[in-house]
């Protein structure tokens, strides 16, 4: 039984707060049960039907409306399973027991861009759960950490990791002031293999606060530059857009060689027509953008193993009532059972 089956069998409330689709592999976990986490639209017939379920916020609503069934699935839930279906935090009635808001097509936009929607969530969600009779369980995702891992994309993942820091700090403040809350902080896995270091034992972290865009939007704006002038970006355009959105040789100075890079690399796409593009999950990216975040590492001193799920072992912190249950070193599998045993399952 899944976390939400057992708690919503002792009568308790419980929610779900991701910044990815309502329907992707975490949240799915929690009240889906199917062969594959890419069956979307089969996860969110089971979102609809989901009986022990009190609030679901997310994206992912083109897996509810742009079915390849064509069913409106959205209308279903609000006739059929007793859903209210919203697409903001605005304006949410605190007293409906049961709503989603589905606030994007796709996954949520990245945390520069959506600003505080997390930490609202979350307060948002404590506010609808704290009168619950019995208790509440919620689970909240800083989902996008992940997706900035896989690229390797450095000021991305530390604004994803400030921003579900603020939404922790929510959580926190709730439950100083109510007590009797068990708050458990953790990760399925890390993602790329992230030194904090490049080997000369020190960082420097405040470099990334220059670079304005992601990999993805950087790509994107340079894709778009090009296509409204009707040519291909000379280098003096796209050093001048490496400059205001990297800050690259203004306030985050390169070495020559790295100035050679990023020509070297602009001459093998832009300068010989459109690039091929690199191509994850979570981001598409040309060349040369993925060289320019590759060079940002380099000047801020941590480095990427690699774009995918990596063996390192994760922290888990616990605070509040049972914290005291998760010390030492667990297999992930231990947490759920140590929940469940703290709910006197």
């Amino acid at each position: 039984k899944t976390l939400l089956e057992v708690f919503h069998e002792q009568g308790k409330e419980t929610g779900i707060v991701v910044t990815s689709y309502i329907t992707h592999a975490t949240p799915a976990y929690f009240y889906a049960k199917v062969p594959h986490r890419r069956q979307y639209e089969d996860i969110a017939m089971q979102l609809a039907e989901a009986q022990n379920i009190n609030l679901a916020v997310g994206g992912g609503r083109k897996h509810f409306i742009h079915r390849s069934d064509s069913l409106n699935l959205i209308e279903r839930m609000e006739k059929d399973f007793g859903w209210t279906v919203y697409d903001t935090l605005d304006n949410i009635d605190l007293n409906c027991k049961k709503y989603a808001v589905l606030a994007n097509d796709d996954h949520m936009p990245k945390a520069s861009v959506r600003g505080d929607f997390l930490s609202n969530a979350v307060r948002t969600a404590i506010e609808t759960l704290d009168d619950a009779e019995n208790g509440f369980f919620l689970m909240v995702e800083g989902s996008q950490i992940d997706f900035a891992c896989h690229a390797n994309d450095s000021a991305w993942m530390v604004d994803e990791v400030v921003d579900f820091s603020k939404a922790i700090q929510v959580a926190m403040d709730y439950a100083q002031e109510k007590g009797n809350t068990l708050i458990v902080i953790t990760a399925d896995h890390e993602t790329g293999g992230l030194g904090l270091t490049a080997g000369d034992y020190k960082t420097n972290l405040k470099v990334l606060q220059y670079q304005k865009m992601s990999k993805g939007a950087f790509s994107a704006h340079l894709e778009n530059m090009g296509r409204e002038i009707g040519d291909i970006l000379t280098w003096d355009e796209v050093q001048q857009e490496l400059k205001e959105n990297f800050g690259f040789w203004d306030t985050v100075k390169l070495t020559d060689k790295q100035t050679d890079r990023l020509r070297s690399v602009y001459v093998e796409t832009f300068g010989m027509g459109p690039g091929e593009l690199k191509e994850g999950e979570y981001f598409k990216v040309d060349n040369l953008t993925d060289e320019a975040a590759r060079i940002m590492t380099e000047c801020a001193q941590i480095s990427w193993a690699a774009g995918c799920h990596s063996g390192s072992y994760v922290p888990v912190f616990a605070i509040g009532a049972g914290a005291e249950l998760f010390t030492g070193q667990m297999d992930n599998t231990e947490i759920p059972m140590k929940i469940k045993k703290l709910a006197k399952y």
